[in-house]
């Protein structure tokens, strides 16, 4: 708590120090003047090194969580196997085709084009 108090302290303090006017000019900009070139040159190497650290480490890291989480959700434990998972959808896609086909009136005009496409259906499932 101390340190906390402390450091809001100076920092006000610094700061109006550096508000200061000095010939129409706060103390600020005289010391800018002096120190943007540096400042630049500083800005620009850590954007570079931040650059640098995401491209070799950062992003590495990320694409080999994203594999390992991939990996693990790819996986899928069941007691079927796939030929009877197949089967048995086939199935209920069946029972669904034919009780739909249930619904349709038999004195519907339309009831020979129903019948054509409940047998194209079928075929490809079989």
């Amino acid at each position: 708590m101390f340190f906390i108090l402390k450091t809001s302290i100076s920092f006000i303090v610094f700061y109006i120090f550096l508000s200061f006017p000095l010939k129409n000019k706060p103390i600020f900009l005289y010391m800018y003047e002096y120190t943007s070139a540096a400042t630049s040159i500083i800005y620009k190497n850590l954007t570079h090194l931040k650059m640098e650290l995401n491209k070799e480490i950062i992003q590495p890291s990320v694409n080999k969580i994203e594999t390992t989480i991939y990996k693990k959700v790819d996986t899928v434990s069941t007691k079927l196997s796939g030929i009877k998972k197949q089967k048995r959808i086939i199935n209920q896609i069946k029972e669904r085709a034919e009780s739909v086909n249930h619904h349709f009136k038999e004195d519907s005009h339309d009831h020979h084009h129903h019948n054509e496409d409940k047998e194209k259906l079928l075929n490809l499932l079989r």
